[in-house]
């Protein structure tokens, strides 16, 4: 086999021909000289150029001869036909380059995608099961499906995966998901929601565990000058979205009257091992170099001597490297002793490396919206932790009462299981919109005003703060994010929230994709039990949980 063939092999493999182009890497490997490799590389070159009738033809004088890459040839073959509307003969094709001898896994997972098209379910379920024993359930595999398509590949992954088993499960009390509500569901869920609020009105709930502990003070003593050292971008890179981490802490700070200045960190932060190689800063390519850090470093340097801030806040979720700032350079600042250097850490997991023990020397206290775990015990045993459940929102300008576009409402990834609630709740709930993006500008909302009115066209969103046992379940900003739009928030449990928020007061707990639905076809046909749901949320995170409770605790250390 040529070192092209190979190539493509290893390619089809990897899942890259869902990415375009690869005909260039593959041309520039030496090519055979015989005709199947001609062939071959031509059909190939005809898929990625979406010419559909040149590759067919190509593709089938390739797949004709006894070779290895055969498979590959079979296996592209059957993406042209499925491209040129002959679905049931792609269908044959694929299993036809799974059966050769290289077994391409890929080639399943495309016919099981073909069976759902062609209507045979039941098909495509035993294919998908038949690829996850092969292939295993990795995120890289579910990006390749549609929401549609990742329903049938969940009641394939329910016979290995309990959590996936319990989310499709029906419930006891709702029963199966299901296009319309019954009268007893309908009884049901509201006499959840009345008998909850009408406990919190006679005051026999207790209160949340997160509830009264910390103060607010209505203003600052005094304005300080706060100085925040963030990327502009998540992954500091312009491909990306708008970092919302910065959006906030900037918006909520002069909301407070404090002195805001920002020093856009884009070229400072996160190691090339951290985040995508692709950095974009300034519309152009950017991969750090010691040298380049040195200039930045010492921009930063002048930064602070010219601003002389009270409040250093710094993003640090990422271990230093040479190419990025550093605890060392922290440590040296001009007016070190007469300002507070805080390490903002928003992830700081037991599964992820120790954020915050790396900038340790450097920062005075380290921000964190968890507080769970060994690496959260260590800073507060040292006296540095500060933590908070979640970021000081800026408030939602488009929040509004009334009809909303849409009944159900998501953005976000579709990882860790989300997609096992949202599939069968568009199944059911046909006024919609779901924008399942990977944080890249051109597939997710690209900046926080976009977001925030995403979330206030719909009547419910559905979130998830689930992570891996044994880690247990986290909140999440879209908790607080909903709030704020007056969405109806649907809350996977065991929830987080429930330790600040109160389950059917402020919140709907759902345990299973049946209960989602059924909720939300509810939520969004009462407008009364939504807005009286949104109004205590609203009045619990001001009581509570507001932007002047986070800030109170920073101006008592500046």
């Amino acid at each position: 086999m040529s070192l092209a063939t190979d190539a493509l092999l290893r390619h089809v493999q990897e899942f890259g021909y869902r990415s375009r182009p690869f005909v260039t890497d593959l041309a520039q490997a030496p090519q055979r000289a015989d005709r199947f490799g001609d062939q071959l590389y031509f059909g190939v070159l005809g898929y990625e150029r979406e010419v559909w009738s040149d590759a067919r033809t190509m593709l089938t004088l390739a797949a004709g001869h006894d070779e290895p890459a055969g498979d590959a040839a079979l296996f592209y073959l059957g993406l042209v036909q499925a491209r040129l509307g002959e679905p049931a003969l792609a269908f044959d094709t694929l299993l036809r380059a799974f059966g050769r001898g290289m077994r391409l896994a890929p080639a399943l997972l495309e016919a099981a995608c073909l069976a759902q098209r062609l209507g045979d379910e039941g098909t495509a379920v035993a294919l998908y099961r038949q690829f996850i024993g092969i292939a295993g359930d990795r995120e890289g595999y579910r990006r390749l499906l549609s929401l549609d398509e990742l329903h049938a590949y969940n009641r394939a992954l329910a016979a290995l995966s309990p959590r996936v088993a319990t989310l499709l499960a029906p419930c006891a009390l709702l029963g199966r998901a299901a296009p319309a509500l019954t009268g007893v569901q309908q009884r049901t869920i509201g006499a959840l929601l009345d008998a909850t609020a009408d406990a919190q009105a006679a005051g026999q709930l207790a209160p949340t565990e997160l509830a009264g502990r910390w103060t607010a003070a209505p203003a600052p003593a005094r304005p300080r000058r706060v100085l925040l050292l963030f990327a502009r971008h998540i992954n500091c890179s312009e491909r990306y979205v708008e970092s919302d981490v910065l959006y906030h802490l900037e918006q909520s700070a002069r909301a407070r009257g404090h002195e805001v200045r920002v020093f856009d960190a884009d070229r400072l932060l996160y190691g090339t091992d951290a985040v995508p190689a692709e950095r974009v800063i300034d519309g152009a390519p950017y991969r750090p170099t010691p040298e380049a850090t040195a200039r930045e470093l010492q921009r930063l340097q002048q930064a602070v001597e010219d601003f002389a801030p009270d409040l250093l806040l710094f993003e640090a979720n990422f271990v230093p490297t040479a190419t990025t700032l550093g605890p060392d350079f922290l440590a040296t600042l001009p007016g070190r002793p007469h300002m507070n250097v805080v390490a903002v850490v928003p992830d700081l997991y037991d599964s992820a490396p120790d954020f915050a023990g790396a900038w340790s020397g450097a920062a005075d206290r380290v921000l964190c919206f968890n507080e769970h775990g060994q690496h959260a015990q260590r800073q507060r045993d040292a006296g540095r932790l500060v933590y908070f459940p979640h970021l000081p929102f800026a408030p939602n300008p488009h929040a509004q009462d009334g009809p909303r576009e849409w009944d159900f409402v998501f953005a976000g990834g579709l990882q860790r299981g989300r997609d096992a609630v949202l599939a069968p709740l568009v199944r059911h709930v046909p006024r919609h919109r779901i924008v399942a993006g990977d944080r890249r500008a051109t597939s997710a909302l690209p900046d926080v005003d976009q977001f925030y009115r995403f979330l206030a066209s719909g009547h419910v969103t559905f979130n998830s703060g689930f992570l891996p046992p044994p880690q247990p379940p986290i909140q999440t900003g879209r908790t607080v994010e909903a709030m704020l739009a007056r969405t109806a928030l649907l809350e996977e449990s065991p929830a987080a929230l429930a330790r600040g928020w109160v389950p059917w007061l402020h919140f709907v707990p759902v345990a299973h994709a049946a209960q989602a639905v059924a909720c939300t076809q509810f939520l969004a046909a009462h407008a009364d039990h939504r807005t009286r749901l949104v109004d205590a949320a609203l009045a619990q995170l001001e009581a509570h949980f507001s932007p002047r409770h986070f800030w109170t605790q920073l101006e008592s250390l500046a």
